[in-house]
């Protein structure tokens, strides 16, 4: 897995700084860490949850000869929302019934809501399971196609 340390973190260029009208790199894309929304090329790290920075990357990869990797970015990008969606209704379903739980009046009450809760984690994890593994297919495709194009 990719790292930074503290100090490269500190020295970092921000990407509202710079201008993508060229490639701020020549070769093949260094990237330097890709985790989670965040990518860092060439000490310029991108939060791609970020509507203005994934512009900006869209932006560097046009002016770095890596346009054949912005559809599959889209398509990561697609898929990581679903990941996300699916996640954020099964944490307020898991809330709710833990608010319904604490709220139940009886221990019959308490092992309905349980049961049900129960089944419900099932489901969400196996409608989240197909996701999860096409957002890794897609990132994994998406980081080939940039890795594999070289700028001007």
């Amino acid at each position: 897995m990719f790292g930074t340390s503290a100090e490269a973190k500190r020295n970092r260029i921000k990407v509202q700084d710079v201008d993508f009208s060229t490639c701020p790199y020549s070769g093949l894309p260094p990237i330097d860490a890709f985790t989670g929304d965040n990518i860092t090329i060439t000490e310029l790290r991108f939060n791609l949850s970020r509507p203005a920075q994934a512009s900006a990357f869209q932006r560097m990869m046009v002016a770095c000869n890596a346009q054949a990797a912005i559809e599959p970015y889209i398509a990561w990008r697609q898929a990581r929302a679903l990941v996300v969606m699916k996640s954020v209704e099964a944490a307020a379903y898991a809330a709710s019934a833990a608010t319904k739980a604490m709220n139940a009046e009886t221990d019959k009450q308490k092992e309905t809501i349980a049961r049900d809760a129960a089944e419900a984690a099932t489901r969400f994890a196996q409608e989240l399971a197909p996701l999860v593994a096409n957002a890794k297919i897609n990132k994994e495709l998406f980081t080939m196609m940039l890795s594999a194009v070289a700028a001007p």
